[in-house]
């Protein structure tokens, strides 16, 4: 037998699997491939558009997932991230903030997939609500 424990699983265990712009879906118009900070990025340029990624996960665990932005506003901006299984099922709906970056800098927003995942294909998705202006640079899967 085994006392409850509150610890969070050990991500850095696992293999890092990046995810860059170049494969990523781009949904809906006025979203932009550019170079900011030398790296390639997507732009929002408009709300209600997003971007997707089609992730393969190896094995049943709970995966955490950093995304790398940059906010050049001066204010808080907002978005939605999801997880979807293969099947169209939305397992995760988060909001998420993207706070102002300093110029020539990256933020980062860190979360995880919420629950345990079986392996196989998902879809994380990042909406922009609020977030014209808003430069993604990549998905990080660990």
């Amino acid at each position: 037998m085994q006392p409850v424990t509150n610890m969070q699983p050990a991500y850095d265990l696992k293999p890092t699997i990046s995810y860059r712009p170049a494969t990523a879906k781009l949904i809906g118009d006025s979203l932009v491939r550019s170079i900011i900070n030398e790296k390639e990025t997507i732009t929002f340029n408009q709300n209600k558009t997003g971007i997707e990624w089609n992730i393969n996960i190896g094995a049943a665990d709970i995966y955490s997932l950093n995304i790398r932005y940059t906010n050049p506003a001066d204010k808080n901006l907002s978005g939605t991230l999801q997880i979807i299984m293969a099947d169209g099922t939305v397992m995760k709906n988060e909001k998420i903030t993207f706070t102002p970056a300093k110029p020539g800098k990256w933020n980062y927003i860190s979360t995880n997939t919420g629950s345990m995942v079986n392996a196989g294909n998902y879809i994380v998705k990042i909406i922009a609500d609020d977030a014209a202006g808003v430069g993604i640079s990549g998905l990080d899967v660990q």
